[in-house]
């Protein structure tokens, strides 16, 4: 059984990944952290391992694509409600990072998506069911 989860991705600047990271409210465990990354507290059992460039090549020998022709995955999060969603999204943009597309209004969902400081792409919805 899978205890915790870690995703780790790569950064081309470590102390303006935190700074986001940080001012749309999540948490950095300084334990798991120093001046080549850091670790975003999603949760109890989830963490975004955010590093350098060169710390993250030491973990694959492929090559990085480029955040703005390719998308490797989607990280999303689920929250409580449509307003929580739409707060997020605000504290994204103050953090300069870039709304990706419209909001989905769906019948069973709302959603919205995002790209941080380096392109990565996430979303954040509300599961109205």
């Amino acid at each position: 059984m899978i205890k915790h989860t870690f995703i780790n991705r790569a950064t081309e600047d470590v102390l303006k990944a935190r700074q986001f990271f940080t001012h749309i409210g999540f948490e950095i465990n300084e334990q798991f952290s120093d001046e080549s990354g850091f670790c975003v507290v999603v949760n109890e059992t989830t963490f975004l391992m955010v590093m350098n460039k060169e710390k993250f090549k030491g973990f694959t020998h492929a090559d990085l694509p480029n955040s703005d022709k390719a998308t490797q995955m989607i990280l999303t999060f689920q929250l409580e409600s449509m307003q929580e969603v739409d707060d997020f999204i605000c504290k994204v943009l103050e953090a300069h990072g870039t709304e990706f597309g419209e909001a989905h209004d769906d019948d069973f969902m709302y959603y919205r998506s995002f790209k941080d400081l380096d392109g990565h792409h996430f979303e954040v919805f509300y599961f109205k069911r």
